[in-house]
């Protein structure tokens, strides 16, 4: 039911795709599936990579895929880029998947710690919010509130289906993890946080 991004015939979004499919071992079958993608930001400046969607089948949650998705992935990804340092954004209403981006990752706004975004974390929050919402399904009638970088109204725009109460997402093993995405976030209405950061050597040594 989503129409965004992989899901759509696109050759844009196939043309600056990272794809990372797991399957099982045994079966062959697919067991997850992460589609990053790489948005230029700014001009003279390497891509950003946006974390983007990840689905694992819900039999095979807690079985580490989502780390193969997320973290081997990115790492991969750092190396064949010659271990400089690269801009990731992510966006998510999922409190484990925003607490895994604040705590794996470097200088990221927000991470339920942080008061006031930096210059870095504004400015690529608002060049991604000004020229690529669609990698994330977020549609024109959506808005962003600079302090909390809270995108309100966020499920307009493809990602519709994606929507669902706090009770029901994912929770983080840090309880003020939680809290914080339960206080700031309007889960009846639909909103997401953008979350934007850094992969540098430290992090991966990390």
């Amino acid at each position: 039911d989503l129409e965004y991004g992989v899901f759509l015939d696109d050759a844009e979004v196939w043309s600056n795709l990272s794809l990372t499919l797991v399957h099982d071992a045994k079966t062959g079958a697919l067991a997850g599936f992460n589609a990053m993608r790489w948005i230029q930001t700014h001009p003279d400046e390497r891509p950003l990579l946006h974390l983007g969607l990840a689905q694992v089948e819900p039999d095979r949650q807690s079985q580490g895929i989502s780390w193969i998705l997320y973290g081997l992935t990115v790492v991969l990804l750092f190396l064949r880029g010659g271990l400089k340092p690269t801009k990731i954004s992510s966006v998510t209403q999922v409190p484990a998947v925003f607490g895994r981006v604040a705590t794996r990752f470097a200088d990221v706004y927000p991470d339920a710690r942080q008061v006031h975004p930096g210059y870095r974390q504004l400015r690529e929050a608002r060049a991604i919010m000004q020229h690529h919402r669609s990698a994330f399904g977020v549609g024109d009638d959506a808005w962003f509130e600079e302090d909390t970088f809270a995108i309100r109204n966020a499920y307009t725009g493809g990602s519709d289906a994606m929507k669902k109460p706090f009770e029901n997402a994912t929770h983080h093993r840090d309880a003020a993890i939680n809290a914080f995405c339960q206080d700031v976030l309007d889960y009846g209405r639909g909103a997401d946080f953008l979350q934007v950061g850094l992969i540098d050597l430290p992090t991966v040594r990390a």
